[in-house]
């Protein structure tokens, strides 16, 4: 028979640095697809610009460009492609992903969960050498 301390994870201290890394894109990710796919159409339908995007943010504005720039590349290729059509880079960045999956904001959410996780897990390794302990390091 098996010892149950046996079974357990290792403690905190001895998981490896990409651990953290992914934690934080995890919850990153989680996250945002419960707010843009279950929060803002259906529990908060009157801040639904559509999409999940809130009402009253130039994200709207964003997206509608992105979508215009993304079918034109599908029809044109990926020449018409623009870094910042109409000077906003945002749109260009989107229209990219847009025209290689689907135009649907959501798209972005692993860019963005990544971007997060990267920006958490530096602060985490940063604080890691101020603080001796990696549970305090993790919780700050």
């Amino acid at each position: 028979m098996r010892n149950k301390s046996s079974r357990r994870l290792p403690p905190i201290s001895n998981w490896p640095d990409w651990s953290f890394f992914l934690i934080f894109f995890l919850y990153a990710l989680g996250i945002g697809l419960l707010v843009q796919l279950v929060l803002v159409p259906h529990v908060f339908p009157a801040w639904n610009a559509g999409e999940g995007l809130l009402v009253g943010l130039d994200s709207r504005s964003f997206h509608r460009l992105a979508v215009e720039q993304a079918h034109k590349i599908a029809s044109e290729g990926w020449q018409a492609w623009l870094l910042a059509p109409k000077d906003q880079p945002v749109a260009g960045i989107a229209s990219a992903f847009y025209a290689a999956f689907t135009p649907h904001p959501w798209v972005l959410l692993p860019l963005n969960a990544f971007l997060h996780a990267l920006a958490a897990w530096v602060l985490f390794k940063i604080l890691h050498l101020f603080l001796e302990n990696r549970i305090q390091a993790f919780l700050a």
